[in-house]
């Protein structure tokens, strides 16, 4: 699913799929996927019942946003629930993407994707630009995409494994 949202495009397809949370499929349930896009933003992509917080509206009646698959097997529609059966596209901020990882009880996620919150005691980061050689990134690339993290935050691991050598 690919939506444009205040000018920044979001894209299933491109992002690195983080985290899923699956609560349910009733009314109330919903499943919500955490992805990273290719610019080191979050956003959420999920679905959900007419009582949940991923609901469409239609004036003041909320309704189902759950996407509707024929199922030849058991010869009936079935409730969408792979990854791509998303109805809607949230962004997020770096700080409302962890706080959605520990609201879902997903801390291995945490911990691989932004460090053990214990490391950083003050809460702060910092941004500082980097050059490095094309040949150096594309290896950093390559090897953060086998570790299945961002760049980010597979040259923080680095950084900080370095300097506890």
């Amino acid at each position: 699913m690919k939506r444009i949202i205040d000018g920044r495009a979001f894209n299933t397809d491109t992002a690195t799929r983080i985290a899923r949370d699956d609560r349910g499929h009733g009314k109330d349930g919903h499943f919500a996927i955490l992805y990273q896009a290719r610019d080191g933003g979050f956003f959420l992509a999920g679905a959900g019942g007419e009582e949940s917080e991923w609901a469409r509206r239609d004036g003041d009646r909320p309704q189902y946003s759950w996407v509707m698959r024929w199922d030849d097997g058991a010869q009936a529609y079935r409730v969408g629930l792979d990854d791509s059966d998303v109805a809607d596209i949230r962004p997020l901020g770096g700080d409302e993407a962890r706080a959605w990882l520990v609201e879902t009880q997903q801390h291995f996620v945490f911990d691989h994707l932004f460090g053990e919150a214990a490391d950083n005691e003050d809460g702060q980061t910092a941004t500082y630009c980097l050059r490095l050689p094309t040949t150096l990134k594309a290896r950093a690339t390559d090897a953060a995409e086998k570790a299945g993290v961002s760049l980010n935050a597979w040259l923080t691991r680095t950084i900080e494994q370095r300097l506890v050598a």
